[in-house]
C-alpha cells in the first residue's frame, strides 16, 4: 500500500529530527529541503532514505552543527570555499549562491569546496542555477565504491554529474546521474524491499557481475563509459555482458 505525504510534511519531519539532535534549525531545514526534493524528483535513493545517514553522522560527532562556510580564496569568477565540516547542503547552497552571483556579474561562476559532507542529489544545485536563467553544473566526489571495468576491488567514487539548461517555456533540460550503473542508495532500497538486485549492479569477489538479494554481493558497479565495452544503453542492456571471441565473458 502506498501513502502520499506532502513535501511540506517531509521537510518539517526531517527538520525536527535533525534539530532535535542539536543541528542549527536553518541548517536542518536546508538539508530537509534537499531530501524532500530527492523524493519528489524520483531519486528515492537520496530522499528520506538518506536521513538516517545524516543522523548517524551527527550522533557520531562527525559533522559540525553550526557555523558558516568560508571563502578561502577567490577571483571575480572563481572561489575556493572551506565548508568547515558543516552539513553538505549548507555548503552546497552557499557555493551555489556564490557561483550564481559571480556568473551574473562576469558571465561565469566556478566555485569549489572542501571540508564538506554528503550534499544530497547533485541536481538540486544545478536546477537552482537553471532557475536563474543560467547553465548549471554540479559535481562531487564520493567514497571509493566503484569497481573499474575488469577489476575486482572498488577504487573509484560513484561521482555524480549533473547539468541543467533553461528551456523555452520552462521545458528545461536536466541531467543528474551517477557514474556507475546505479547509485548505492538504490541497492539499499532493493534490499530493504527484498527485491532481486539486477546483475549489472554489483560484482562478486572475483569481479564478475552478480546480482543477488544479499549483502554478500558488493554493490560496487562497473563504469558505464569505458571503451571498448561502450556506454550502458538506455534500455538497461550492457555490452559488459556480451561474450568476447571464444565465448569468454569479461
Amino acid at each position: 500500500m502506498s501513502i502520499r505525504v506532502k513535501s511540506e510534511e517531509v521537510v518539517e519531519f526531517a527538520t525536527r529530527s535533525l534539530a532535535s539532535l542539536g543541528a542549527n534549525e536553518n541548517h536542518a531545514r536546508q538539508l530537509a529541503e534537499v531530501l524532500a526534493a530527492g523524493d519528489h524528483r524520483g531519486h528515492f535513493s537520496h530522499g528520506l532514505n538518506r536521513l538516517s545517514m545524516y543522523i548517524d553522522d551527527i550522533q557520531a560527532e562527525m559533522t559540525c552543527l553550526d557555523g558558516t562556510p568560508q571563502i578561502v580564496n577567490e577571483t571575480v569568477s572563481c572561489a575556493l570555499v572551506n565548508g568547515n565540516n558543516l552539513l553538505g547542503p549548507v555548503v552546497g547552497n552557499f557555493c551555489t549562491e556564490l557561483a550564481i552571483k559571480k556568473a551574473k556579474e562576469t558571465g561565469i561562476g566556478w566555485v569549489v569546496a572542501n571540508n564538506s559532507n554528503h550534499y544530497g542529489i547533485a541536481g538540486y544545485y544545478s536546477i537552482r542555477i537553471c532557475k536563474e536563467g543560467l547553465l548549471g553544473m554540479s559535481f562531487t566526489n564520493t567514497s571509493p565504491f566503484q569497481v573499474p571495468t575488469r577489476a575486482k576491488k572498488s577504487a573509484l567514487g560513484t561521482n555524480p554529474i549533473t547539468l541543467a539548461a533553461p528551456g523555452h517555456n520552462g521545458d528545461d533540460f536536466v541531467l543528474d546521474m551517477a557514474t556507475t550503473t546505479a547509485a548505492l542508495g538504490k541497492v539499499e532500497i532493493y534490499e530493504r524491499e527484498k527485491l532481486p538486485i539486477p546483475e549489472t549492479w554489483g560484482v562478486n569477489k572475483n569481479g564478475v557481475l552478480c546480482g543477488h538479494q544479499s549483502r554478500r554481493v558488493r554493490p560496487w558497479i562497473p563504469r558505464q563509459n569505458e571503451r571498448p565495452d561502450g556506454p550502458l544503453p538506455r534500455s538497461g542492456a550492457s555490452s559488459w555482458l556480451r561474450p568476447r571471441a571464444g565465448g569468454r565473458r569479461p
